[in-house]
């Protein structure tokens, strides 16, 4: 599972999410990462709870979650080129 960084959105459910997940409770990751994006629409997330259910061998719902998180990532890169004081663009490539 890869970490949310300093910012730690919605952490009160990505936190135990990758403990879970580096504990091998694939499942009890899942429910965390759930919960975590129903706080905080981020895309990185989405990309651990793909790695959750891919690790369960459900591939159409890692699958799911990687497209979901691909479209808000590409979302956020056409916000930001309407308006870059959003962000830097650079790090959405």
């Amino acid at each position: 599972a890869v970490g949310l960084g300093p910012a730690n959105m919605a952490s009160d459910g990505f936190h135990p999410g990758e403990k879970a997940y580096r504990l091998g409770k694939f499942q009890d990751a899942i429910t965390n990462f759930e919960a975590a994006y129903e706080l905080a629409a981020i895309p990185l997330i989405l990309y651990n709870l793909g790695l959750a259910y891919d690790r369960l061998g459900d591939q159409q719902s890692s699958a799911d979650a990687w497209r979901k998180a691909k479209s808000l990532l590409e979302n956020f890169a056409i916000e930001l080129q309407r308006d870059p004081e959003l962000g830097d663009p650079a790090e959405v490539e």
